[in-house]
C-alpha cells in the first residue's frame, strides 16, 4: 500500500476541536453514521474468529465428590493421585455453599459451520462433570477484554457430546483455531458442542453509543460470517507495521479529527475498526469503506482511495 512520503497539511486544525465537547460532538456524529456489519452479522463473525471466552454452567456437588472418588481409585501416580485429591477436596469443601448457581471457566473454543461453539473438556475439569449433569450453560465472549464498553456476547445454550462420527471435522476445526492443543486426544478429553437457543449482545456500554439486542438460534445461524475478516489480523498487522502515518491520516480526513495516531484493531466488509488518540485521550473509531469490499484486494484498493483523498 501506498505511504506517506512527507507529512501533509492538516485538513482539520486543532482549534476546530480545541474542546471536549467538540471532539465528544464530532465523533459521535461520524459514529452514528458510519457504515457497519448488521448486528446479528457482527455478532457471529465476532465469535468466529474468537478463541477465548467465560463459560458458565450450574454447580453439581454430587458430580465434585464423583471426581473426587475418581482420582481416588484411578490409575495416577500416588503423588500425583494425592495432591489432585487434596486439592478437589479443598474445592469441594468450598462448593458445598454453592451447588446449584453459576459457575465460571474460562476456556478456549472454536465455532463451528453453524455458528456452534466447540470445546474440549477433561473428565476431570468441574465444568465437565457440572454439564454432563445439566447441559444448560452459556459462553460470555468479550470482543476486548480490556475495554467493556466492546462488544460482549452471550450466547446461551445445551452442551451435547459431539458424536463419533464429527470428531474427525470438529478435532480439524478446533486445531485450525488452537493448533497447539495437543491435549484433545488424552483419553480423558472429550469434544462438546453447544447449541446456541439465543444469543444476546451490549456494546457501547457506559456511553451514548448504547446498544443491545438478542438474536434466536435460527437468526443467528442463518447469519453469514463476514468473507472479509478472516483477513483481518494479517491486513491489521500489515497497516500497522508499515503504514500507521497512512491510518492516522485517513482516519482524521473521516472523522475531521486531527489525531496523534491511529492503530487498525481490525477490518471487515464494509470498514475497520481502530484505536485513536488525540490530546492523549483514546477512542475506538470505526472507518466506512466508500464501498462494500467483495474480496481481499479490495480493501488494498479501498484504502489506496481513501488515502488519497486525505492527502488531496
Amino acid at each position: 500500500m501506498a505511504s506517506v512520503a512527507q507529512s501533509s497539511t492538516q485538513a482539520v486544525s486543532t482549534g476546530d476541536v480545541n474542546s471536549d465537547a467538540n471532539v465528544f460532538q464530532l465523533i459521535q456524529t461520524h459514529q452514528e453514521t458510519a457504515a457497519r456489519l448488521p448486528p446479528v452479522e457482527e455478532i457471529r463473525t465476532v465469535l468466529d474468529q474468537s478463541t477465548h471466552g467465560m463459560l458458565s454452567t450450574f454447580s453439581q456437588l454430587a458430580q465434585l465428590k464423583g471426581v473426587v472418588r475418581d482420582v481416588r481409585v484411578g490409575l495416577f501416580v500416588v503423588v500425583i493421585s494425592r495432591v489432585m485429591t487434596l486439592y478437589l477436596t479443598f474445592l469441594v469443601e468450598g462448593w458445598e455453599k454453592h451447588e446449584g448457581y453459576p459457575s465460571g471457566s474460562m476456556v478456549d473454543f472454536a465455532c463451528d459451520a453453524d455458528g456452534s461453539p466447540i470445546v474440549a473438556v477433561s473428565s476431570w475439569a468441574v465444568h465437565a462433570k457440572d454439564l454432563i449433569a445439566n447441559p444448560k450453560c452459556s459462553l460470555l465472549v468479550a470482543k476486548d477484554l480490556e475495554d467493556r464498553t466492546d462488544l460482549v456476547i452471550t450466547l446461551h445454550g445445551d452442551s451435547i457430546p459431539v458424536s463419533e462420527k464429527d470428531v474427525t471435522a470438529v478435532r480439524t476445526t478446533y486445531l485450525a483455531k488452537h493448533p497447539d492443543a495437543f491435549r484433545v486426544d488424552f483419553g480423558d478429553f472429550q469434544f462438546m458442542r453447544i447449541e446456541p437457543k439465543v444469543v444476546q449482545y451490549v456494546s457501547g456500554a457506559a456511553t451514548t453509543l448504547l446498544g443491545s439486542g438478542e438474536f434466536s438460534k435460527e437468526e443467528y445461524q442463518t447469519a453469514k460470517v463476514d468473507p472479509i475478516a478472516q483477513f483481518s489480523k494479517p491486513v491489521a498487522s500489515h497497516m500497522n507495521r508499515d503504514h500507521a502515518e497512512d491510518t492516522r491520516l485517513i482516519v482524521q480526513h473521516s472523522t475531521s479529527i486531527p489525531v496523534d495516531s491511529a492503530y487498525m484493531l481490525d477490518v471487515d466488509s464494509l470498514g475497520f475498526n481502530v484505536k485513536a488518540v488525540y490530546q492523549g485521550n483514546t477512542y475506538k473509531l470505526r472507518i466506512p469503506f466508500p464501498r462494500r469490499a467483495e474480496e481481499r484486494k479490495d480493501v488494498k484498493t479501498l484504502v489506496v482511495e481513501m488515502l488519497q483523498a486525505a492527502k488531496s
